[in-house]
């Protein structure tokens, strides 16, 4: 009878055992699905913060390329300014050329006679 209480005994060491085998496992499970939710929860919070930051980052290069647009349209007329005022320069000094030379002639054929 001894060796069926010592038998009886040695299943009851297997069976606390493999019990606190299960729980320890059972706890590392929970561990790591505890991380993995923790992680997936940051993971979430994260994706959330870089899109909305994307969203500003994109808003600010919209404004920029409008800034951008504005200063080459002022770019281009200021251009276009520059170069009416040359032309009308030359066209002015033209004038003043022709003026110039129209009164030498006046003044020439008055000397003469």
């Amino acid at each position: 009878m001894s060796d069926g209480s010592n038998l009886a005994e040695q299943i009851a060491e297997v069976r606390r055992l493999l019990e606190v085998g299960f729980t320890e496992t059972k706890g590392q499970l929970a561990l790591l699905l505890l991380r993995t939710e923790t992680g997936e929860q940051r993971h979430a919070e994260l994706a959330a913060s870089t899109a909305e930051q994307f969203r500003e980052v994109r808003a600010e290069l919209e404004k920029h390329d409008l800034r951008i647009a504005d200063g080459e349209r002022e770019r281009a007329a200021a251009a276009a300014l520059v170069e009416w005022s040359k032309r009308k320069a030359v066209w002015i000094s033209m004038g003043i050329g022709v003026a110039v030379a129209v009164v030498g002639w006046v003044l020439q054929y008055l000397g003469r006679t």
